[in-house]
């Protein structure tokens, strides 16, 4: 799973005054299943002269499903199954990306 964090000033509609902060909430499959998530990794130069390497990866977001759109407005792109996450790992792109998310909704 995740976590999200929610300014505590925006947890209810109205709600006056606010002791402000955040309020982190966990993201998890009700399964208990791990989530897969859709990221790129690669190694870049570091500019250096000994040729020293960076690895570098991101996590992919999208647009909230209507479940989590209270919590904030993007997610990660969740491959939901074993098959999913091959096909990304595979070939990774945006047609990819779209059957899978044409697949989970």
């Amino acid at each position: 799973g995740f976590y999200e964090w929610k300014d505590a000033s925006r947890n209810s509609i109205g709600s006056g005054g606010s002791s402000g902060g955040k309020q982190p909430y966990f993201v998890h499959r009700k399964d208990g299943l791990p989530l897969l998530l859709a990221g790129l990794w690669t190694s870049v130069p570091t500019g250096r002269c000994n040729q020293e390497m960076m690895e570098t990866f991101t996590i992919l977001t999208t647009q909230s499903a209507k479940q989590l759109s209270w919590l904030h407005h993007r997610q990660p792109i969740i491959l939901w199954n074993v098959h999913n996450a091959i096909k990304w790992m595979h070939k990774p792109s945006k047609q990819v990306l779209d059957e899978i998310s044409n697949e989970a909704s």
